[in-house]
């Protein structure tokens, strides 16, 4: 299709790099939807711990449960932090490539390992379709590969803080 110099839309031959901002874009995205997964976890987790009975009493009284919470409540709120502060960069115009991959690296990671806890608080029960931690767990361990590998997102944030001479 034939179309006017004047429908031009950016600069000529360049279409491709400015569409890689739109991975960005997904990447955020993807950041959003991993740190959503991470903290419905979490309340699976903190929900089936209450009612749960072992050893007397429920799984929630249980120290290394709490502990086990606890680090999971922790690494939830850093991803929702680190995410609320990259998109916030966003809307204000700013184009973080690195800040959306570490995001996006962190957000996965922390999806994938709270799905894992919350899974493991679950025992046996956690592996039934019955339960939607099984099926949290199995979305979230692909999110370390969609809209960029775990190691695509260190190879751009390595790049950037090199290029930065350190300095992200």
């Amino acid at each position: 299709m034939r179309l006017p110099a004047d429908a031009l839309l950016g600069e000529e031959n360049r279409g491709f790099y400015q569409t890689m901002w739109q991975f960005q874009t997904e990447r955020l995205i993807a950041a959003a939807v991993d740190v959503g997964r991470a903290r419905v976890a979490l309340e699976l987790a903190v929900a089936y711990a209450g009612t749960r009975q072992a050893f007397g009493g429920p799984l929630a009284e249980k120290q290394a449960i709490r502990h086990r919470i606890a680090d999971m409540a922790t690494r939830v709120e850093t991803a929702r932090r680190l995410l609320y502060t990259t998109a916030w960069e966003v809307k204000s115009g700013g184009q973080p490539a690195a800040a959306i991959s570490m995001c996006k690296l962190v957000a996965a990671n922390t999806a994938l390992s709270v799905a894992d806890d919350a899974l493991q608080i679950h025992g046996g029960y956690g592996y039934m379709q019955e339960y939607p931690v099984q099926r949290l767990w199995r979305d979230a361990r692909v999110s370390r590969i969609v809209a960029g590998t775990d190691e695509i997102m260190r190879e751009i944030i390595g790049r950037e803080v090199i290029g930065k001479g350190g300095r992200e």
